[in-house]
């Protein structure tokens, strides 16, 4: 029997953790550890930075939900929050449909003995029945590398898988399913994906690949660590694994999303 617990619940984090390093998948979504960060400028720097991204997406939502927003920026004293806030009003991401809007809606969909948690920022349901899903990003690079992750996948098939949610009837056409980038810190550089029938086939096979193969896993040992050590300098855990101290240069400023595996089974034994 694998370690992978029955019902285990994977996020397009989860995914892409596993797909560059199956031991790191282990230290944080089985083991669950928690190892700190070390207090170094990159690991300061990147706490820093994903406050920063929470605060701006609340303020989104509080906007999206007619409440007052401007007070509460100025109260924050965050030059980059003030300017990321200008841009959000200024620059809204063109063709974006009208429609229906639901604002921080969590999906969750079923994929085998498995489950596939989406967290969207913004969907919209326009009057063809067409699911647009934007997202908001915060942190340094330019959204053109977004096209190609596991969340551009993740995102567009659950909205499609999981649609019944925004229709309230079912699910909706890979074709109607598009992703909206809109970056704070470039808010011109704007990226659209179009999902469609064969890219959903594909991610789907994807994942359902790379879920069987962790499920196989019968021991921790076969979450090995990755021969490549250029994800090591960006990893939380690389002082655990021996690959270095801290955080290190070049780590993300937005914060991943939440895991969303917690209390399925106890946390299995990390590394001693």
């Amino acid at each position: 029997m694998g370690l992978l617990p029955q019902g285990f619940r994977f996020s397009q984090a989860s995914l892409a953790t596993a797909e560059v390093c199956a031991r790191r998948f282990y230290l944080r979504y089985l083991a669950r550890l928690r190892w700190p960060a070390a207090a170094d400028p990159a690991g300061l720097a990147r706490e820093k930075g994903a406050a920063r991204g929470r605060v701006f997406h609340h303020l989104v939502l509080q906007h999206m939900l007619g409440l007052p927003v401007a007070a509460e920026v100025e109260v924050q004293q965050d030059p980059v929050l003030a300017r990321w806030w200008r841009h959000f009003l200024q620059y809204p991401p063109p063709g974006v449909p009208r429609g229906r809007v639901f604002a921080e809606i969590e999906l969750w969909v079923p994929l085998g003995p498995w489950r596939l948690r989406a967290r969207f920022d913004q969907v919209v349901l326009d009057e063809y029945g067409g699911l647009c899903i934007l997202d908001w990003k915060t942190g340094s690079p330019p959204p053109q590398g977004y096209l190609g992750s596991w969340q551009t996948r993740v995102y567009a098939f659950a909205g499609s898988e999981g649609g019944a949610l925004f229709t309230g009837s079912g699910p909706v056409s890979p074709e109607q399913v598009s992703l909206c980038y809109w970056q704070a810190a470039h808010p011109a550089a704007v990226q659209w994906y179009r999902h469609g029938a064969t890219a959903h086939a594909e991610v789907r096979a994807q994942i359902e690949a790379l879920a069987s193969r962790l499920a196989d896993y019968g021991d921790r040992e076969q979450f090995e660590l990755t021969a490549d050590h250029g994800p090591c300098r960006t990893c939380e855990f690389r002082a655990y694994c021996g690959r270095g101290e801290g955080v290190g240069p070049g780590w993300e400023e937005e914060g991943e999303e939440d895991e969303g595996d917690e209390g399925l089974a106890p946390p299995l034994e990390p590394w001693g």
